[in-house]
C-alpha cells in the first residue's frame, strides 16, 4: 500500500516548495516528514554539487533537512528505521529515482532485492530497477528530477503464477 501520510518539500532558489511522490526540478534540499505516530522513520541525506562527500544524516521525525542552499543536490540516500533504531530491509519499501540530464535513473531502494522487485512489479512503477546501488544519482551530476514512493507490504508477491508468498529476506545488502 502506498503511503500518503508522508510529506515531501524541497529547496530551490531559497524557496521551499512541496511535492507530490514526484518533482521534475532541480533541488537544492530535501526535506522529508513522517508522522510522530508511524512505527517507522527515514534517515536520508545528500551529496551536494561542490561537495567532496556525504551532508550527515537527517531523520524524517525532525524538522531538519539535507541540503544546502544554491548548492544542487547531485545524489539522495533513504534509509528506513524502526523507532527502536532498527535498520529495516523489508515491509516498509522506499522506491526512489533521480532524473538527470532529462532522463530518469532506475528505481533504488532501502528494501532487499526481493522487496524492490515485489513492489515495482505490483505497484507498475515503470522504468528499470537496480538491486545493487544504495543512492540515487550520478556523480558530478545535478538531480532535475525526483521520485519518491514509501509502501507499507505485508508479503511479498509472486506474480509469475498470480498468487502471493511470503518469503524471509536476506540481510546484509546495502550499507
Amino acid at each position: 500500500m502506498l503511503l500518503s501520510n508522508i510529506q515531501f518539500t524541497y529547496l530551490k532558489n531559497g524557496t521551499w516548495n512541496t511535492f507530490s511522490n514526484a518533482v521534475e526540478s532541480t533541488i537544492d534540499g530535501i526535506q522529508i516528514q513522517t508522522p510522530s505516530n508511524n512505527s517507522f522513520y527515514l534517515k536520508y541525506r545528500t551529496w551536494n554539487e561542490g561537495k567532496s562527500t556525504w551532508y550527515s544524516k537527517v531523520d524524517s521525525n525532525t524538522s531538519d533537512y539535507a541540503g544546502a542552499p544554491n548548492r544542487p543536490v547531485q545524489r539522495l540516500q533513504i534509509q528506513v528505521y524502526k523507532n527502536d533504531g532498527t535498520k529495516l530491509t523489508e515491509k516498509i519499501v522506499v522506491m526512489y529515482r533521480a532524473r538527470v540530464s532529462g532522463r530518469w535513473l532506475p528505481w533504488v531502494s532501502n528494501a532487499e532485492p526481493e522487496w524492490m522487485q515485489s513492489v515495482h512489479s505490483k505497484y507498475n512503477l515503470g522504468g528499470t530497477i537496480d538491486t545493487e546501488s544504495y543512492f540515487a544519482g550520478n556523480a558530478g551530476q545535478n538531480i532535475d528530477g525526483l521520485e519518491i514512493r514509501v509502501y507499507e507490504e505485508d508479503m511479498l508477491g509472486d506474480f509469475t503464477g498470480g498468487r502471493n508468498q511470503c518469503h524471509n529476506a536476506v540481510y546484509g545488502r546495502k550499507p
